[in-house]
């Protein structure tokens, strides 16, 4: 593929990231659920061609990561639109998360990853943390509920928010989904 055309590519590509974000269907906690979240990361990173081999492998695999933290051997580990799997096969969601992310991040460090790449590739892991965020939420307000009516472990509660808590103050993206793991990890003890 001849230079301009991969401009082009990247110029489009970076217009729907922009499109996905001004539109609300991406980066706005409410607007999208957090499979969906999910399902948007996958459509724009198979939308994405660099003509470096082992950045390309990288998107892939992360795209093949994200996919198999919806499904896992044909078995969906979505619940609903917010809620996955209990422990322990709910973890591999977010364990699948952290391998995407550690990927895009690698890809994000070759210079063969165009500045409009790089944008893309931070705006994917954005997403992917937002649906990790809005699963451990999810999970949280349920735990919650649960104590409220006498049903469930307050202390597990109370760990899960810190977790929760520690997770939105994180700026990297590995600890906030390794924060989000243990804050729905706790919100599933309070049972």
């Amino acid at each position: 593929m001849r230079e301009e055309e991969m401009g082009i590519r990247h110029l489009v590509l970076g217009l729907l990231v922009i499109w996905i974000v001004c539109s609300g269907r991406g980066l706005v906690m409410g607007q999208s659920s957090p499979r969906t979240l999910k399902q948007e990361a996958v459509v724009i990173l198979r939308g994405i061609t660099v003509d470096n081999k082992k950045v390309q492998q990288d998107i892939a695999k992360a795209a093949d990561s994200i996919e198999q933290s919806l499904v896992e051997r044909g078995t969906p580990l979505f619940l609903d639109e917010s809620r996955i799997v209990s422990f322990p096969i709910g973890n591999r969601v977010f364990d699948r998360e952290a391998h995407a992310i550690a990927l895009l991040l690698e890809a994000n460090r070759y210079q063969a990853a165009t500045p409009v790449i790089k944008a893309t590739l931070t705006q994917v892991i954005n997403l992917l943390v937002q649906a990790d965020q809005g699963i451990a939420a999810t999970a949280i307000a349920a735990a919650k509920e649960l104590v409220q009516v006498g049903q469930g472990d307050a202390k597990s509660l109370d760990k899960a928010r810190h977790a929760f808590s520690e997770a939105m103050s994180s700026r990297e993206p590995h600890q906030q989904v390794e924060k989000f793991k243990k804050a729905w990890e706790h919100a599933h003890q309070v049972i």
